[in-house]
């Protein structure tokens, strides 16, 4: 913290019973507690699933953890003063260091929320395409985040000045606030490409437009996340040498609330199990799988019912992209079946002579699920006569 000037010293005492300790605990402890009540519920709900923990799940629970840690540094800096006017400050270099350690743990909080996120986005959509971008952002985000980190830290050389500036006349110091800004831009930015990230796909369903509308609804609800970073970005500027300790206030408890926002809209797309629970009294399972597919069951039992969607597979083969007159076929694949969207003569290269050809007229096949499903050939194409419910 630099040396004070006369005018401020004036400025401070004429200030000194200003007190936001209150805004400080009260902001976070609230955020915090719903992020907690949000990972709480993700959890509950890939139990109602009977599906174990993905990797999502798990880099949530450390996106959680690293800002519990960030709040954490906010009391203990309250403790040395923050929310007063620094020339009330008892203990200088103590606040100074807890600050400096506050400031460095909000980085891998606000990344790993993040990655959960980008993975959630991998497991309930494969999407070649999707997958690339992820990592893509990852990359960048890993080089963002360690970038970020280095810049906090090396503000001063040596970095003892940061907290002693007076043992170190001869220390060089950056102007650290164009970078403040700079890095709160770029978080807000990546922010919004995140959430942007699924709504193609989302909107592209195989499901009626109000399904569609609902689920880009929950999506678009991490948009609290973007409109906390973008005031976070107005705030940062703010930030002093001078005052740290009342003029960054702001800052904390936007920086707070950003990442608390974050973990809770990172967990809503997955908790409409629990809804399903609410609305209906029972549990969903997960689809159970017949085939050597790679796809884990949970994997694809959470597709099901985070999307709510059609249970028509999320990719066809290339065959059927060609095609566009709309029919019914039955695919064989080893002991399991899956139904997809073509015509008739698609469905006489995968499905044997022996069924297509003879008589019964109606057909009965059994799904995945284990449902009846029922097809009549006709002469144009097989029509789908009895859908199940899924």
């Amino acid at each position: 913290m630099a040396s004070l000037p006369p005018a401020e010293i004036q400025y401070q005492l004429a200030h000194r019973n200003e007190n936001r300790v209150a805004d400080i605990i009260t902001a976070n402890t609230i955020m915090l507690v719903a992020a907690y009540i949000a990972v709480g519920l993700r959890f509950m709900s890939r139990r109602l699933m009977h599906a174990t923990l993905d990797a999502d799940d798990w880099m949530m629970a450390v996106g959680l953890f690293f800002t519990s840690c960030f709040v954490a540094g906010c009391y203990v800096c309250v403790s040395f003063g923050m929310g007063k006017h620094a020339i009330l400050l008892t203990k200088p270099v103590a606040f100074a260091k807890a600050t400096l350690t506050t400031e460095v743990l909000y980085t891998p909080a606000s990344t790993c929320i993040k990655f959960s996120v980008l993975l959630l986005y991998r497991r309930l959509f494969p999407n070649k395409t999707l997958k690339i971008v992820s990592w893509c952002i990852v990359g960048f985000l890993v080089v963002f985040a360690l970038a970020q980190m280095l810049s906090v830290i090396i503000q001063c050389t040596p970095v003892a000045a940061l907290w002693d500036p007076l043992s170190h006349p001869n220390a060089v110091c950056d102007d650290y606030a164009p970078a403040l800004v700079l890095f709160a831009a770029v978080n807000a930015a990546t922010d919004i490409t995140v959430l942007c990230l699924p709504l193609p796909i989302l909107w592209h369903l195989n499901a009626s437009e109000t399904r569609r509308r609902q689920l880009v609804g929950i999506f678009l609800l991490g948009g609290l996340v973007c409109v906390v970073s973008l005031c976070r970005t107005g705030y940062v500027h703010q930030v002093s040498l001078t005052d740290p300790s009342w003029d960054d206030v702001n800052t904390v408890i936007l920086s707070a609330v950003e990442n608390c926002a974050g973990v809770v809209s990172g967990c809503l797309p997955t908790l409409l199990p629990i809804w399903q629970y609410l609305r209906h009294g029972k549990s969903l399972k997960p689809m159970q799988q017949t085939t050597n597919d790679s796809t884990s069951k949970q994997d694809t039992g959470t597709r099901l019912s985070v999307l709510k969607g059609p249970m028509w597979p999320t990719s066809r083969p290339r065959e059927l992209e060609k095609k566009h007159d709309l029919g019914s076929f039955v695919k064989l694949h080893n002991s399991a079946t899956e139904v997809y969207s073509g015509n008739r003569s698609y469905a006489r290269d995968v499905v044997p002579k022996s069924i297509l050809g003879q008589e019964p007229n109606r057909i009965k096949v059994t799904t995945n699920l284990q449902q009846s499903h029922a097809v009549a050939p006709q002469e144009g194409g097989m029509e789908e006569t009895t859908r199940p419910e899924w």
